[in-house]
């Protein structure tokens, strides 16, 4: 409130400009260009969220998928019309490569792949691959801008309280953005007594999960391998 009071007081002393709620130092005409940016960026990630629908409703076919997640200028609303989106997926336990490469498949197919040596216009960028029982952020890699990174996630999909979990395990954030944190985790589903955390697939049929929990097993393994491969 007092923030607001002193901006408030800048512009009746004509030390600074206002316009639909922002405020500068600069020109007006400056700052109204800058709220035009920014309501054509809403548009475009909009438009980009649109998109990563299509890519959602098939990640949802595979039961160990359990979080997607937008990042980048698309969850903040400031992207650019040939910027990439980026996507931050969790996987269940021995699932992450075998997922990766699927993705990369279906990336593939409609165009979207992000190539290593260059960024597509337009196109998807998976950048962030996380199992549900490794959630937390290293400690080396702890700080102000990836606690920011924490909290402007946007969830697409979150089984099993999965954005609530990404937030258990990262508690670190809420002694650096608290207010920003706890929005966060009002916003995401709880946690219940019916949904029992385990990282590993969970099948309706645990006969067939156990009898083919060694073949997906191994064929992660082998996407593991192939992709380390490709990437050297």
């Amino acid at each position: 409130n007092e923030v607001g009071n002193c901006l408030r007081a800048l512009v009746r002393e004509g030390r600074a400009s206002s316009y639909q709620g922002y405020y500068t130092t600069a020109s007006l005409a400056d700052l109204k260009a800058w709220v035009k940016r920014r309501q054509i960026s809403q548009v475009v990630s909009d438009q980009k969220r649109l998109e990563a629908e299509q890519l959602v409703r098939w990640l949802t076919r595979l039961p160990w998928v359990w979080g997607i997640a937008l990042t980048g200028s698309v969850a903040m609303n400031s992207a650019q019309s040939d910027e990439d989106t980026d996507f931050f997926i969790v996987t269940a336990r021995h699932r992450l490569w075998l997922t990766r490469f699927l993705v990369f498949l279906y990336a593939l197919r409609h165009g979207k792949r992000r190539s290593f040596a260059r960024e597509e216009p337009k196109s998807w960028c998976f950048n962030l691959w996380l199992e549900a029982d490794q959630l937390a952020i290293p400690l080396v890699a702890r700080s102000l801008y990836t606690a920011y990174e924490v909290c402007q996630v946007e969830w697409l999909l979150a089984r099993h309280a999965t954005a609530r979990r990404f937030l258990i395990a990262n508690y670190w954030v809420s002694l650096v953005l608290p207010l920003f944190y706890r929005q966060k985790w009002r916003a995401a589903s709880p946690v219940s007594a019916d949904q029992p955390f385990s990282p590993v697939p969970s099948q309706d049929n645990q006969v067939l999960h156990f009898l083919f929990s060694p073949i997906w097993f191994v064929l992660n393994l082998l996407a593991y391998l192939a992709q380390r491969l490709y990437m050297a």
